[in-house]
């Protein structure tokens, strides 16, 4: 049985994406950059995965599934280049790959309407609320498979563990995984109201953001490593 999340995806060519599509999204990547720089990490995700799905979605060859987000989602996850990119950044052992392993170590997120619609209350303070047993509490309460990411966190786990026992440490740690893990994030952040704002999941944007620039933005676009300078308040 293959990982559900390496299903129904298409090749993408980077050729497609010239210097007319990178001069329009221009405005959101300094959006972003700016944003990462003062380190608004709610503002950067939000600029970020606006310019990072218009860029698969010019860049995938099956242009009839262009407009389809979990389409677009998985095949940039499936994508050699960008795969290699977050690999060489794990092993270079900077910040980024401690954003990454930070990040591994609260899977799966959940989807935080979900979460409400159950009547759960938001994760606390990650460095006092213990992610595994709010991991365990979520499963218990009966989510669907789609209710967290990434989808195959189960399928990962031993067989006969019982959710106290779930641990992310059996899920891989690679692109495909953790861009479908950001992908839940954006949505969170997208869709899930106020109260993702104010939780221990703020967390979760903040390494989401992070890693989303360092492997895509900063690869894509290298003559942009730089972040702008804050305003002077002179």
């Amino acid at each position: 049985m293959a990982c559900i999340e390496t299903c129904k995806y298409g090749p993408l060519d980077r050729s497609l994406a010239d210097r007319e599509f990178w001069v329009v999204t221009g405005d959101w990547v300094r959006r972003s950059r700016h944003a990462l720089h003062k380190q608004e990490h709610f503002e950067a995700l939000i600029y970020l995965w606006i310019s990072f799905n218009a860029w698969v979605g010019r860049v995938v060859e099956d242009r009839a599934m262009s407009q389809r987000d979990r389409f677009l989602v998985a095949s940039a996850a499936m994508d050699e280049l960008l795969s290699a990119r977050f690999s060489r950044l794990l092993q270079a052992d900077g910040k980024t790959a401690e954003a990454a392993r930070r990040f591994h170590s609260f899977w799966p997120v959940f989807k935080a309407r979900s979460l409400s619609d159950l009547g759960l209350y938001p994760w606390g303070d990650p460095d006092y609320d213990p992610r595994t047993e709010f991991r365990a509490k979520c499963f218990r309460a009966g989510l669907k498979r789609g209710d967290w990411a990434p989808r195959c966190f189960v399928y990962h786990q031993p067989e006969g563990t019982s959710p106290a026992g779930y641990d992310p440490a059996y899920v891989p740690l690679d692109w495909t995984h953790t861009l479908h893990a950001i992908y839940m994030v954006r949505c969170n952040l997208f869709h899930g109201g106020k109260s993702f704002r104010y939780s221990g999941d703020a967390e979760f944007v903040k390494v989401a953001a992070v890693l989303l620039s360092a492997v895509w933005l900063d690869g894509e676009r290298p003559c942009q490593r730089k972040a702008p300078r804050s305003p002077s308040t002179a």
